[in-house]
């Protein structure tokens, strides 16, 4: 329900995407279904997520506007392989072809996995995983290589092929989470490590949506660079970023982490340096699509075409399902008449 994006194949890391039908309590206690489910007895409540009539289920998405207590999902296929291509980018020249030529594997679904862009003025990286029948993967790896050689400098280096099922010893060296195993590996980059005794113990991301082109690739990592020497505090706050992400299809996450801990004192710096970064970039006009509990407002207060008309029409709504305001006060921005401010 709040949207997030995962590792496998498309479509099915799609959180919100790929789920098909609802049973929903509002604030009165009734009880909704949606899609399909509304009609008694219905026999494809999760083969068809539209049924009949205005779509509700958006209503439930980051909302507070009932409670889910069911959901159906769709589930991906067990991929007989998976393989990943990584392509060496040299240069910032170079980025807007590259990603030109990932968005066309892409549209064509020839990459489905979800891709990560790394780099910086020396040279980009780009992780380009796809799941599928053996052949078909090493089908997809040759026109992986066949359209980034028209780039010129660029390499693609293919990794293991693996098949599944995967056995014991062969899930143990790989990264879980791309097989759609749950395990903690996507957050190690902020955890304990040789490099990193004593980890902060958490973190927040910032997570911006951005065109996907390389020129709004490259304009983001300059704005990056422009600003952190005082978002940073002279450098004093240590950030991650930017780190490119492809989590849905035909979208650009550009994320930047915000480690946080024990000290109160420097997560209350982070914190202030969250809400420079939200603002900064809503003025570029790029804005974040999810955000922790303590930055619902300062998000949803970027999102303010014509004196914040899309949040006066969820007020709207909140006020007719929810009138008395008890369900999730204030979660992503919309809050009921007793508490709403201004």
């Amino acid at each position: 329900l709040d949207g997030g994006g995962g590792w496998t194949a498309s479509p099915f890391r799609d959180h919100f995407g790929s789920h098909c039908g609802m049973e929903v309590v509002l604030a009165d206690g009734d009880v909704v279904r949606t899609g399909m489910g509304a009609l008694p007895g219905a026999k494809s409540w999760q083969h068809n997520k539209w049924g009949y009539g205005p779509w509700v289920d958006g209503l439930f998405r980051q909302g507070n506007m009932g409670i889910v207590t069911k959901m159906g999902f769709y589930l991906m296929p067990r991929p007989e392989a998976m393989q990943t291509a990584t392509v060496q980018v040299p240069g910032e020249e170079n980025v807007v072809a590259a990603i030109d030529a990932l968005n066309l594997l892409e549209n064509q679904h020839v990459v489905n996995g979800s891709t990560q862009l790394f780099g910086g003025p020396q040279g980009w990286s780009l992780n380009l995983p796809v799941y599928g029948p053996e052949k078909i993967v090493r089908a997809a790896m040759e026109c992986i290589q066949d359209q980034f050689a028209k780039i010129r400098g660029t390499t693609v280096t293919t990794g293991e092929l693996f098949r599944t099922p995967l056995d014991a010893a062969t899930l143990e060296r790989v990264r879980k989470v791309n097989f759609g195993v749950p395990d903690l590996s996507t957050f190690g980059m902020l955890g304990r490590n040789q490099a990193n005794p004593s980890p902060p113990g958490g973190h927040m991301g910032f997570s911006p949506i951005i065109p996907r082109t390389g020129e709004a690739v490259l304009e983001y990592s300059r704005f990056y660079r422009d600003n952190l020497p005082a978002v940073s505090e002279g450098g004093s706050l240590r950030f991650m970023g930017p780190i490119f992400m492809t989590n849905w299809e035909r979208t650009m996450v550009a994320m930047i982490m915000f480690p946080v801990g024990k000290d109160k004192a420097m997560n209350a710096r982070m914190r202030n340096a969250f809400t420079r970064w939200v603002h900064l970039a809503a003025e570029r006009g790029w804005a974040e699509y999810r955000a922790p509990a303590v930055f619902h407002d300062v998000v949803a207060g970027t999102y303010s075409f014509n004196n914040h008309a899309l949040t006066r029409m969820r007020e709207k709504i909140k006020d007719a399902v929810d009138p008395n305001g008890i369900l999730s006060a204030g979660r992503y921005g919309v809050w009921p008449k007793h508490l709403r401010r201004g």
